[in-house]
């Protein structure tokens, strides 16, 4: 397995950027733009191993507000874990509340590829990664980026299944 910073630096590479602040940027273009091509470099650059969130690993070691927000994200041995409580329930859709980058969702994904989601996030900077995220392992679904104690949306994004990728439609707004 390749180190977080080969992995970050081809990342950052294959958008053409050196800085990382900007790559949540490229990210939200590549998916509402659907850019094909990246969601293949990003195949290649993590060998195509869709089991494993490296953007969420990105995220969190570059990003995350963990001093002021206390941003640390949900640990793949905890996902996977919980992923395989969902078997036993049969489960085909599911609602991850708080979805981060979405390292829940993929491990459900990775139980049964054809799930329906429903995300919910607050933080608009994770949002991108997320997309991302269920966009390149062609999830269906809506992601909600919202406030889910007051229950305020800000935005609504549509995953709809593709040959190989998802497309991702932004809402319009409420």
């Amino acid at each position: 397995m390749k180190e977080l910073k080969t992995i970050t630096d081809e990342v950052l590479n294959m958008f053409g950027i050196s800085d990382i602040s900007k790559l949540r940027n490229e990210l939200m273009e590549c998916v509402l733009c659907f850019k094909a091509d990246k969601y293949i470099k990003y195949c290649e650059i993590i060998e195509n191993d869709l089991s494993i969130d490296y953007l969420k690993k990105i995220y969190q070691y570059y990003q995350a507000d963990r001093k002021n927000l206390k941003q640390d994200y949900t640990p793949e041995s905890l996902s996977t874990l919980i992923s395989l409580f969902s078997l036993q329930n049969d489960v085909s859709e599911i609602c991850d509340m708080c979805a981060g980058t979405g390292e829940l969702t993929i491990q459900q994904w990775v139980q049964n590829p054809s799930i329906i989601v429903d995300c919910q996030e607050i933080d608009k900077n994770v949002i991108p990664y997320l997309l991302f995220n269920l966009a390149v392992r062609n999830i269906q679904g809506v992601v909600r980026h919202m406030d889910i104690l007051s229950n305020d949306i800000f935005n609504v994004y549509i995953l709809k299944k593709g040959d190989q990728f998802a497309t991702v439609h932004k809402q319009p707004s409420l």
